[in-house]
């Protein structure tokens, strides 16, 4: 995967791989979505994706990510 070893994820096995890519898929929906109730879920279920990798120490999400990334989950508007 070309993306994964421009993103430093090169040394993840290929399960976390795939699970990496379900993320960026699911994050593109959720930004692409007229659907709230979509771009919620996608949100979610990214967000539900990304604790599972930390769980298992080989990804570490940014405070910063994570917070936006919760805002998001829960509806709320992006800050500047």
């Amino acid at each position: 995967m070309d993306a994964a070893d421009r993103i430093r994820l090169a040394g993840l096995d290929p399960e976390e791989r795939r699970t990496v890519e379900r993320v960026v898929k699911l994050l593109t929906t959720a930004r692409d979505s007229d659907s709230e109730p979509e771009r919620l879920a996608a949100y979610g279920r990214a967000r539900a994706e990304l604790d599972r990798l930390e769980r298992s120490g080989r990804v570490h999400l940014p405070r910063p990510a994570r917070a936006r990334l919760d805002a998001a989950a829960r509806g709320e508007l992006p800050g500047p």
